[in-house]
């Protein structure tokens, strides 16, 4: 998967840059109705799809912090229930307000990396659930290392070139320690990140950002950043157990989050 878009600020790593915008690379794909709650964050100026996001409630999108970081929301649209990144049979939401989590630091916070990145949009109507769109679960308890678990998105299939998928794609990977994923990309990485292993094959690329890692059908993490793409790297997302109450307080009492254990 490609995490979107030019958001991106860049982070230099001997040769390599930091993706923050990622998308599927590789991988295969995947049907709308076996991901629901999957949703693609577009720019409406230029009409293609840039980040992704979860719902998890009739009016709230759980994403990534720096794909609405000092971005004007009047033209970002969410559209869900559509297998396609460009589609005129998907339903767009527009904004009403983004709550971005109070210590996300962004990628530009010298030796600090990527911290806190996670946000929740609300939207300004309700989403009508249906088999092809409605809110998935999250995972009320921690991740544990060397299970595996599924990436998806419509981000870039092919680095570095700039071709998108228009098609949902996902792929499997497998949970790493924090620790063996420090080792391999040497980027501050802390307790509220979970890394997956490196793949020459697959992996998160520019616009996958936002986008949910998947366990058992739950969702345990955000796609953050990523050295581009599908390098052999681990790819590193925000770890959604720990910001359980930062969810919770962000959505309105009156939308019921469903939150499961393992």
């Amino acid at each position: 998967m490609n995490f979107y878009v030019l958001l991106s600020l860049y982070f230099a790593l001997n040769t390599s840059i930091l993706c923050k915008r990622q998308k599927i690379i590789g991988g295969t794909v995947a049907d709308i109705k076996d991901f629901p709650f999957l949703s693609s964050l577009r720019n409406l100026t230029t009409n293609k799809h840039f980040c992704g996001g979860s719902i998890i409630t009739k009016r709230h999108i759980l994403t990534a912090a720096h794909c609405l970081f000092e971005k004007d929301y009047s033209i970002i649209r969410i559209y869900v229930g559509s297998n396609y990144s460009v589609s005129i049979y998907s339903e767009g939401y527009d904004i009403e307000s983004v709550r971005i989590h109070p210590h996300f630091t962004g990628y530009n916070s010298p030796g600090k990396g990527s911290r806190h990145d996670i946000a929740i949009i609300t939207l300004n109507k309700e989403i009508e659930f249906n088999v092809h769109q409605k809110n998935g679960i999250i995972q009320a308890d921690d991740v544990k290392v060397e299970v595996n678990a599924e990436i998806l998105g419509w981000g870039l299939i092919i680095f570095p070139s700039k071709v998108y998928s228009m098609v949902l794609r996902k792929a499997s990977v497998k949970i790493i320690k924090n620790t063996k994923c420090l080792e391999k990309i040497h980027l501050p990485i802390y307790d509220e990140h979970i890394c997956s292993d490196g793949n020459t094959k697959f992996g998160v690329c520019l616009a996958d950002s936002g986008g949910p890692l998947i366990i058992e059908d739950k969702i345990v993490g955000i796609a953050s950043f990523c050295i581009p793409c599908a390098r052999g790297f681990p790819d590193v997302f925000t770890r959604v157990y720990n910001y359980l109450n930062f969810i919770r307080t962000a959505v309105n009492a009156n939308y019921q989050l469903n939150i499961s254990v393992a």
